[in-house]
């Protein structure tokens, strides 16, 4: 697939996405797109961006600027239209095109996100789109088809889980993050 059909595909589409609390950048010119299809995981430290970007895209939150579309509709200018899709996409009961997940299996016992892992995959399968957030870098290595490593409020690699680890020379997810996401980190390598 050509980058321009990437693009006229896209099922989300971010670009130089940025807001702000006072002094603070959570957000920092965040772009990517997640194609149909696709589970598309956002990884990040605490504090690194991941939930204000979500909550930015289900239109919780304006940005300060940048674009977002998400089924092709601004989440600014067409915010109602947005909220209409994301809101059946509430729950796995009704099959819905996407699906946001921020932290879906936090707290939960590993039958408990075995289970959910199912669930996305199954989601996925049948042809919804997911976009992910997780703390657990083990889930996204096993069920995203690319991930966007986030620190400090911007995108710091894209690709797919083996990407990610050929291009940073690195046996696991784990090993990935801690060597682009360091700072955040307390400087370990």
């Amino acid at each position: 697939m050509t980058t321009a059909q990437v693009a006229a595909d896209a099922v989300i589409r971010v670009t130089d996405l940025k807001k702000a609390y006072g002094d603070i950048r959570a957000v920092d010119g965040v772009s990517f797109e997640v194609r149909p299809g696709e589970i598309f995981g956002l990884l990040g430290p605490n504090g690194a961006g991941k939930t204000t970007t979500v909550r930015m895209l289900t239109t919780l939150l304006r940005p300060d600027s940048g674009r977002a579309a998400v089924l092709g509709h601004d989440v600014v200018r067409e915010a109602a239209a947005v909220r209409r899709r994301l809101d059946l996409a509430a729950s796995f009961i009704v099959p819905a095109d996407l699906y946001f997940l921020d932290e879906p299996t936090t707290g939960l016992d590993p039958a408990a996100r075995a289970q959910v892992w199912q669930i996305v995959r199954s989601a996925a399968e049948s042809g919804s789109t997911v976009l992910l957030t997780t703390q657990y870098l083990e889930e996204a290595d096993h069920l995203a088809d690319r991930v966007a490593v986030i620190d400090h409020g911007t995108v710091v690699a894209e690709g797919t889980p083996a990407e990610l680890k050929a291009d940073t020379g690195k046996g696991t997810l784990d090993e990935v993050f801690l060597e682009l996401t360091r700072d955040a980190v307390g400087g370990a390598a």
